[in-house]
């Protein structure tokens, strides 16, 4: 179940990382950088879903999520739904 979901987020992610100005739709470098983070934990855990590689992706949604410099971009609502299904999971 949690692959169905982890799936279409990677590849929106992917996505848009490569067809549109990072500018416009993340903000600052600042969100950009945890969106990477995000990415490069949920593709970690995709390949080896490990509970060590799960807690790198909680952590990157959190860090994402706390941050003011992400607060609202095209990302937010998906993560926060990601996130909240996993911390229901606890990386089990």
């Amino acid at each position: 179940m949690k692959k169905n979901i982890l799936i279409p987020i990677l590849f929106g992610l992917v996505i848009f990382l490569s067809s549109c100005s990072k500018s416009v739709l993340f903000g600052s470098e600042n969100c950009i950088a945890r969106i990477e983070k995000v990415s490069a934990s949920l593709e970690a855990y995709m390949e080896e879903p490990s509970v060590a590689n799960c807690r790198n992706y909680v952590e990157a949604l959190r860090s994402y999520l706390k941050s003011d410099a992400c607060f609202g971009n095209i990302y937010f609502k998906e993560y926060q739904e990601a996130l909240a299904e996993l911390e229901d999971d606890e990386c089990k």
